[in-house]
């Protein structure tokens, strides 16, 4: 057998002699060689040479299969090869169609961001949205356009990294775009890891700190999502993409306790992740353990996955639908995953220090930036706690599954007859069109229920509708005058 440590001391010097490094790689390859032979995995391995980055030494091989080899044999034991050597980075990787291996006694310790934000890579990239991931085995920037994801899900154990994750995600699409190309939203509830952010001119709300404003802000992005999905291409290419942050989700989904507004929310998100794509809205999520029993909404459409180290192989498992993030080693060490690259990737997270972060932020708020079609969400007032330390639903609901209701009645009133399938099909909703029937039923909008017939609209004239009806759609923008313009136009079509 070849003594591993023996092997590697040979390259304690820093400066080679171009013979002595040929030697070297040559006689190393012959023992990856036959370190894949103890596995029943015949290959030729040949070297590539080496990519020196600024901190440390990369070796890269050429892995080739022999007859009768199958390529699934080669990946399947290089996890067991790794752990024989001991080394910090024992990846492979794929490109042209050829496999490679990227060998190193050092950590990747080259993973500050400024050096991704100031290349030309960056620069140059056509990508939409560009987010700076990371860097790949062989340190070269690792880029990916948020735009083609179109969502993206942060997942591992506290302290491995998904915060700083967030702030370059959101960093990297602003620092590039400005706020006439993309506006972001931030859900920060419970935490101040994303708070530097406050103040750019990309926000389109104020940075979320509690589940009340969760829930109006999400609803809000909903509704642009639904004027956006009736604009042509040409019409919806001159609006800015929408992103929306959500750091520690499952928390955030634990906080709201009241189950209308826990129902509200969760629709309102399935609802994005489910046609956000085609209005240029992109969800980010980072939570610890984003399974499906957590989350509460359907994930299937979040197709991209980065996963830090986890705590054990379930967690792994929902993150990126594999095991091998437990394994993980180091904060920011990332697997990541997506429809164009199905295979676990492995990237070393780009950081960025405080100091620099701030530095960054304030270039871009001394930039200029045309906030002429800017999606704004009007700010509203949380209602303060009680002295039972529980909320008024009444006014939250006023505020939010009301303002929906107003917009119902209105629309019911440009009909001849409604039904509760009508009503879901229209506003993307479930068996809860059943209640707002009844609701209208009471308000005296729609007639009672006769067998599965739908129900008749009632009101002729203004006239025909209470006063408490008349002032409720006030309170929601909708004037006497363009009430009684509804009603009149549906009954000339008569």
């Amino acid at each position: 057998t070849i003594n591993t440590h023996t092997l590697y001391q040979t390259n304690e010097a820093t400066n080679f002699k171009e013979e002595i490094l040929m030697k070297f790689l040559k006689r190393m390859a012959k023992f990856l060689e036959y370190l894949f032979d103890c596995y029943n995995v015949s290959v030729k391995v040949q070297s590539e040479g080496t990519i020196n980055s600024d901190v440390n030494k990369r070796y890269i091989f050429n892995v080739k299969p022999k007859s009768g080899t199958k390529v699934n044999s080669i990946f399947g034991c290089i996890p067991n090869i790794k752990a024989c050597l001991e080394c910090s980075l024992f990846e492979s990787f794929v490109e042209n169609e050829k496999i490679y291996l990227a060998v190193s006694l050092d950590s990747n310790n080259n993973n500050s961001l400024l050096p991704i934000l100031k290349s030309q890579v960056l620069q140059k990239t056509k990508m939409q949205i560009p987010v700076a991931l990371g860097y790949d085995v062989i340190c070269r920037p690792f880029l990916a356009d948020l735009a083609q994801m179109p969502h993206i899900l942060y997942g591992g154990a506290t302290g491995m990294g998904k915060s700083v994750a967030l702030q370059v995600l959101i960093l990297s699409a602003i620092w590039k775009n400005p706020s006439q190309k993309v506006n972001i939203i931030i859900f920060d509830v419970g935490a101040n890891d994303l708070d530097m952010f406050d103040g750019i001119q990309h926000l389109s709300h104020p940075i979320v700190k509690d589940e009340i404003t969760s829930v109006y802000v999400i609803e809000e992005i909903v509704k642009e999502m639904e004027k956006r999905l009736k604009l042509s291409i040409n019409e919806l290419n001159e609006l800015p993409a929408i992103i929306l942050v959500i750091d520690e989700m499952v928390s955030l989904l634990r906080n709201i306790e009241h189950e209308k507004l826990y129902q509200t929310f969760t629709n309102a998100l399935t609802n994005l992740l489910r046609r956000g794509r085609h209005a240029k809205i992109h969800i980010v999520i980072g939570t610890q353990d984003p399974t499906k029993e957590n989350l509460k909404i359907a994930s299937d459409n979040i197709t991209t996955r980065v996963a830090f180290r986890c705590n054990n192989h379930y967690s792994s498992q929902a993150i990126i639908g594999r095991s091998g993030a437990e394994n993980l080693k180091g904060k920011g060490s990332m697997a990541y995953v997506s429809a164009n690259c199905p295979t676990p990737k492995h990237i070393q997270g780009a950081y960025i220090t405080i100091e620099e972060l701030e530095w960054a932020i304030s270039l871009v708020k001394d930039s200029k930036h045309d906030l002429s079609n800017k999606f704004v969400i009007p700010e509203i007032e949380v209602p303060e706690m009680q002295s039972d330390n529980s909320y008024d639903f009444d006014v939250i609901v006023d505020e939010t599954q009301n303002k929906e209701l107003a917009n119902i009645i209105m629309w019911t009133l440009s009909q001849q007859k409604v039904s509760a399938n009508k009503l879901a099909d229209k506003f993307r909703m479930g068996n809860r069109s059943y209640d707002i029937m009844d609701k209208l039923c009471d308000m005296n909008i729609v007639s009672e229920q006769h067998s599965k017939q739908p129900r008749r609209v009632i009101p002729t004239c203004i006239y025909d509708i209470s006063s408490d009806v008349l002032e409720f759609l006030s309170k929601y923008g909708y004037s006497k005058e363009t009430i009684s313009e509804t009603i009149s136009k549906r009954t000339q079509h008569k």
